[in-house]
């Protein structure tokens, strides 16, 4: 299963379905439409409490553990954001090595489980600033076991016994998210600025459409003139 689609807080300024004449001074095709907001539950829980974590640049990455009944163990596979995407060798390696002094304690961990493991591959040639994150390497984000996404403080939890990093987490409204982006804040994985926030609220929820509720607040969406630079 392909990681979803996470949407951007608002809809933007589109070439196929709007004319120059209504863009807003100092706007440009790309930007945001302030105010119309790209899903109507984002509106709603806009003062709620929501929970977030840093923003990586990298390249998606999925971690199948299947478990296997004839041997009692699990059985992975590597994947990119689709199943024809191409991994970079050094974080292939780093993976399959991971994997190989983790394998027994994936499967006690979920035992007589079919487990997904999603995260970034960062590090040195994976985007323009990827040696902000050193060597390349993977990062948690989110675990999905047999049809349930984890909440927050299990996916925790999961990368700390399996030695991996994840994203640190903290809790406000959509609010005091943009408010932080606006700060250029630093990254939790060295000294350069976050690319944004990924957010979903408190209490899981989904839309009528049982898909997560979950945005993204980057700074480049926020702070005007802004590129994600050393």
């Amino acid at each position: 299963m392909e990681y979803h689609k996470i949407n951007g807080l608002y809809k933007r300024w589109r070439k196929d379905l709007h004319d120059e004449s209504e863009l807003p001074d100092n706007a440009k095709f790309g930007d945001f439409i302030i105010g119309d907001f790209a899903q109507p539950e984002f509106e709603y829980l806009f003062n709620n409490q929501w929970i977030w974590s840093e923003k990586l640049d990298g390249t998606n990455i999925r971690i199948y553990a299947n478990w296997s009944e004839e041997y009692g163990i699990h059985t992975f596979e590597i994947k990119g954001k689709t199943d024809n995407s191409s991994i970079p060798k050094d974080l292939l390696e780093w993976i399959k090595n991971w994997i190989s002094e983790n394998a027994q304690i994936i499967s006690d961990l979920f035992i007589a489980e079919d487990v997904i493991i999603y995260g970034e591959g960062v590090g040195t040639k994976i985007q323009k600033v990827g040696h902000n994150f050193g060597n390349q390497h993977f990062k948690l984000f989110d675990v999905y076991i047999n049809g349930f996404w984890l909440q927050k403080d299990n996916v925790l939890d999961i990368a700390n016994k399996l030695s991996l990093d994840t994203p640190i987490t903290w809790i406000g409204t959509i609010q005091d998210s943009i408010d932080k982006v606006k700060t250029l804040p630093v990254s939790s994985f060295g000294n350069f600025t976050i690319e944004g926030y990924v957010g979903q609220p408190i209490v899981r929820l989904n839309d009528a459409r049982q898909k997560r509720i979950v945005t993204k607040i980057k700074v480049c969406d926020f702070v005007k003139g802004h590129k994600w630079i050393d």
